[in-house]
């Protein structure tokens, strides 16, 4: 009865192994000869026994001592890290070994640029995680699609806006990737920017006409992020040749960009957004304004800089202090 592997088990071992030596005359050779690189490789059973062997008296000599120490939990450690390669194709190697000459053999042979790992991971995001610009544009051009998200529902574009910079992220939108795309809570990328204050990655979305002002779920936009966050840099940008409709959008509790800079006391920002034509004069659902708010912190610059605008837009409150809340009011005569 016969235990040995089959042909094609040997080949595409034989093709792992040449891939990670970066021998592209060999891989020439069993590319040849027909190997698949579609075929996930599979190492032999003596090898990852030996490989958690070693592992497993490593852990044990240095950690044995330990008051904690479970070899139980090691034993499970051994069989989830292990067998990783198992799973994975011989194109994904090449891309984070950044082999490009062993790429474009591969993608020669029909390998499938839309291959996934078991995480999930596509060719394109290995190859924008190693903020390797040649296998991106050697995988868009043969026809990588940069939707397909890993099993962390991350898309190439949202790997390249955290890891690397603009230069990558616009190589990544170069390459047809959606710069309206939303994540899995319905959050567009332009949120995460103006939350980070990466105000370059707003101008490189700004370039593929990615909304500025496309609100989440919540009805958050990239401007009250960045007035919240305090980032003047991106506060200035979205503001440019934004109209007063824009500036001043709520969200579903009914709270403008200004609401946001009042109540974390971030006194330029708000004189900006006032400059920009916002409304003081806005309530929330629970009756507040961003005056109300403000106070309520205990910010008096922003107060004061709220009472100067709302004095010299209305000179007249009737009867009511400017920013007085109607929600007080009501509890006030409930008490009554």
């Amino acid at each position: 009865m016969g235990c040995g592997r089959s042909r094609s088990e040997k080949l595409s071992s034989a093709l792992w192994q040449a891939v990670q030596e970066q021998d592209v005359e060999r891989i020439k050779i069993l590319l040849a000869r027909r190997a698949d690189p579609n075929e996930r490789f599979r190492p032999a059973a003596s090898a990852v026994r030996s490989a958690r062997l070693c592992f497993l008296l490593g852990v044990t000599r240095q950690y044995r001592s330990h008051p904690l120490f479970d070899p139980q939990a090691v034993r499970w450690l051994v069989r989830q890290v292990l067998p990783w390669p198992a799973h994975s194709r011989v194109l994904h190697q090449a891309v984070r070994q950044g082999a490009h000459r062993a790429t474009q053999l591969l993608l020669g042979a029909h390998a499938d640029p839309n291959a996934r790992d078991k995480k999930g991971n596509t060719p394109l995001i290995w190859a924008v995680r190693t903020q390797d610009q040649v296998a991106i544009r050697a995988l868009a051009s043969y026809g990588a699609d940069p939707g397909l998200r890993c099993f962390r529902r991350q898309t190439p574009l949202l790997w390249a806006m955290r890891a690397a910079g603009p230069e990558l992220t616009r190589q990544v939108l170069t390459v047809r990737a959606n710069a309206n795309e939303m994540s899995t809570h319905a959050c567009p990328r332009v949120l995460y920017a103006a939350y980070k204050g990466r105000v370059e990655l707003l101008r490189v979305l700004s370039d593929f006409r990615a909304g500025l002002y496309a609100p989440n779920r919540h009805g958050d936009t990239a401007l009250m992020l960045a007035a919240f966050q305090g980032h003047l840099s991106c506060v200035r940008f979205l503001l440019s040749g934004a109209a007063p409709r824009l500036v001043n959008l709520v969200t579903v509790q009914r709270q403008s960009a200004l609401f946001f800079a009042a109540c974390q006391g971030h006194e330029t920002v708000v004189r900006l957004l006032l400059r920009a034509r916002a409304d003081p004069f806005v309530v929330d659902r629970a009756g507040h304004t961003a005056l109300c708010l403000a106070r309520a912190a205990g910010y008096g610059r922003v107060v004061r800089l709220l009472r100067r605008s709302l004095e010299s837009e209305r000179g007249s409150f009737g009867g009511r202090t400017p920013g007085a809340s109607p929600w007080k009011k009501t509890q006030a005569w409930q008490k009554s």
